[in-house]
């Protein structure tokens, strides 16, 4: 989200942005969905599970709900109406039921639109704050704001029985923290910087996790007590996810990226959005972002 920052201009040069986003997003979903859906077959095949890996159903939504927002006007919506949208579709949800927890249509596609809305409105958010240094007032401005964002959700997820509609104020909570721990101003945000591998596999993390739940079940190692449940799936999980993440999709998502680069004979870093609004790019995050200057670094990766 915040490497191509949704802008596209109303001519020829905008059409062919439209093109490179939805190519970058396809390249993006696509490999490691296809990956863990043929890996959750295999698994089905030797299992007594079903072989679907259940969770991958938002990742062809999603790339719908990016397809709509390309192709029509809503990258132009400006942040109180991305915010106004995404509380409307949760409206819709809340009078259906008081939580998020559906996954059948037309509510699954309203969930993840609500969603999409939210993630566009942080990154407009987060472009909008000043690339200060480390001044006083920022730092500490930017960690009693992480301090209070991540306590509310804490509060969130551990009071007491089930909170009415607390579904609805997780994607809210959830935002904000990810718009002020991008930003990296607050102390709190710069004691979890060893945390940001989680954020780079996230991705695998989430695609792989059922596969990993299933196998673990079939072997017998999971019923024996939720701590060490969540011990030995993150323990089999994260190793798991940083194979896949480095060895196929990340790969996969640099040859694709650049495919679409050269069939639309556009620089990597052509278009708006393509600067990132002055934060620091480095060559480990060049692979993922469309900056000038990268590309040659990113071709030669791949003849390498």
């Amino acid at each position: 989200v915040l490497s191509h920052g949704y802008e596209f201009p109303c001519d020829v040069d905008g059409f062919l942005l439209r093109l490179k986003f939805l190519g970058f997003r396809a390249a993006r979903l696509g490999p490691m969905y296809a990956f863990s859906a043929v890996v959750m077959w295999c698994v089905g095949a030797r299992t007594s599970s079903n072989g679907e890996n259940f969770p991958s159903w938002t990742v062809p939504v999603e790339a719908l709900i990016s397809v709509v927002f390309c192709l029509s006007s809503s990258h132009r919506a400006p942040l109180l109406l991305l915010l106004a949208l995404g509380a409307a579709l949760q409206f819709l949800l809340a009078r259906h039921d008081p939580t998020l927890n559906w996954m059948t249509a037309p509510w699954s596609e309203l969930r993840c639109a609500s969603s999409f809305c939210f993630g566009v409105a942080g990154q407009r958010l987060y472009t909008k704050l000043p690339p200060t240094e480390q001044e006083a007032p920022i730092v500490c401005g930017a960690t009693l704001a992480e301090l209070a964002l991540v306590s509310a959700l804490m509060c969130l997820i551990f009071a007491p029985g089930q909170l009415d509609y607390s579904d609805f104020a997780a994607p809210w909570l959830c935002t904000g923290i990810v718009v002020v721990f991008a930003y990296g101003r607050g102390a709190l945000s710069h004691g979890v910087t060893f945390l940001r591998i989680l954020g780079t596999i996230s991705y695998s993390i989430y695609l792989n996790h059922w596969v990993v739940i299933t196998v673990l079940a079939q072997m017998g190692l999971l019923g024996h007590g939720a701590l060490r449940e969540i011990g030995v799936t993150w323990a089999v999980l994260l190793p798991y996810s940083l194979c896949t993440h480095y060895a196929f999709e990340k790969p996969a998502n640099i040859i694709l990226r650049n495919v679409v680069v050269c069939g639309l004979s556009l620089p990597l870093g052509h278009g708006p959005g393509a600067a990132l609004h002055g934060r620091k790019v480095t060559p480990e995050t060049a692979a993922y972002t469309p900056i000038d200057g990268y590309r040659d670094l990113v071709l030669t990766r791949i003849r390498l």
